[in-house]
């Protein structure tokens, strides 16, 4: 019952962000371009202060994981069903 959009970088991801408001955002943490997942999850956090889900995909290794702020839940690559309808669930119901 959800609608996704894709963007291929961080320049289409906040273009979009500027159409319309989101309730979730599924970021990788490396993009094009030497853009960073964690600080476009930022910028469209205070772009979009009623955004529920800002979450991070990475297959990066737990040391890489220390520099993610508490409140931003982490998908590890190779993403489970489960696992990511649960955090839908829990952040969207």
């Amino acid at each position: 019952g959800l609608q996704c959009d894709g963007a291929g970088d961080a320049a289409q991801a906040r273009a979009l962000a500027q159409g319309r408001p989101y309730d979730a955002v599924l970021c990788d943490w490396r993009l094009p371009d030497d853009e960073d997942g964690l600080r476009l999850l930022a910028q469209l956090r205070a772009s979009q202060p009623a955004l529920r889900l800002a979450a991070l995909v990475t297959a990066e290794d737990e040391a890489s994981l220390g520099q993610v702020p508490a409140e931003v839940p982490v998908l590890r690559k190779p993403i489970r069903p489960i696992r990511l309808r649960a955090l839908l669930s829990a952040h969207l119901a």
